[in-house]
């Protein structure tokens, strides 16, 4: 276990990777890939977020024994690609929508991040295709502006303000629950307990 008691991690990560990725960066995903295979636990990866990294990452999991059942990868909302993010879901490997509320515009980069209505289009078109067990949905609450108290979205945007907007859009209760409960439970239960 963990720092002496018998607690063991069901989730390694955030497994931070660049564009490219860098050989410490593929050194990391291997080490993972093969504590996946000797303890169970799953694997989550931060690629850049505006790259293209995500199926090489995949590949090289993949190629070290990885269960890419077993892999979440984050920030896939930040790309507004359904093909995209069809070809991720092919592959096996859980998409988390992880940055909605964040709409920031980035003015060196001259980067936007897509809206929530567009997060809202590309969950709903992978749950067209079937994908709705590899959705993962979050908000990536990393500065005090994104809290109530200085005027951000807050802890409760999701289940405020998303989650009613994806059942206006026809999302099922059974869809909510797999995405919300069922696919975490399953990230962070360890294989074979």
């Amino acid at each position: 276990g963990m720092y002496g008691t018998t607690i063991r991690a069901g989730l390694m990560g955030e497994l931070g990777t660049s564009s490219p990725i860098y050989p410490f960066e593929e050194r990391q995903l291997r080490a993972a890939a093969r504590v996946q295979q000797k303890t169970g636990a799953s694997i989550n990866v931060h690629p850049l977020i505006w790259g293209h990294e995500h199926l090489h990452i995949l590949d090289i999991l993949e190629e070290e024994g990885a269960d890419l059942s077993r892999v979440a990868i984050s920030h896939c909302d930040e790309l507004v690609e359904p093909a995209w993010h069809a070809r991720i879901a092919e592959r096996g490997a859980v998409l988390s929508f992880d940055t909605f509320g964040s709409e920031t515009y980035f003015d060196r980069s001259f980067a936007q991040e897509p809206r929530d209505t567009d997060r809202i289009e590309c969950v709903i078109r992978l749950l067209e295709k079937g994908y709705g067990a590899q959705l993962m949905l979050a908000h990536d609450i990393c500065t005090r502006t994104q809290f109530h108290r200085y005027g951000g979205w807050g802890w409760d945007h999701l289940l405020r303000n998303i989650v009613p907007r994806l059942r206006h859009a026809g999302v099922s209760q059974e869809e909510l629950d797999t995405i919300f409960i069922e696919t975490p439970r399953r990230l962070l239960t360890l294989q074979g307990d």
